[in-house]
């Protein structure tokens, strides 16, 4: 995936309403020990916290669709694209 598609990709994060793509990143890397530890029930747990804390319960589908389109099926895969690829 070259830079112009992963700029595209982490727009499309934001737009669908994950204003802030670094508080994933954070709380899954806090929650699961930097990945050591993915959520006990559940693939995108600590994601599905986050954006219903954050009172953002109705993106949560959209956000997990979006990821699932680039082949990341879980949240700590998620999280490290995203690392790599916020600064793009």
């Amino acid at each position: 995936m070259d830079s112009k598609e992963t700029r595209a990709r982490i727009r499309s994060l934001r737009e669908i309403g994950m204003t802030i793509p670094e508080a994933i990143t954070m709380q899954v890397g806090k929650k699961s020990k930097y990945g050591t530890r993915p959520h006990p029930t559940d693939a995108w747990g600590y994601t599905r916290q986050l954006l219903e804390k954050r009172g953002e319960t109705g993106k949560i589908d959209g956000v997990i669709n979006l990821f699932f389109q680039l082949g990341i099926e879980d949240e700590i895969a998620a999280s490290k694209w995203l690392i790599l690829n916020l600064n793009k």
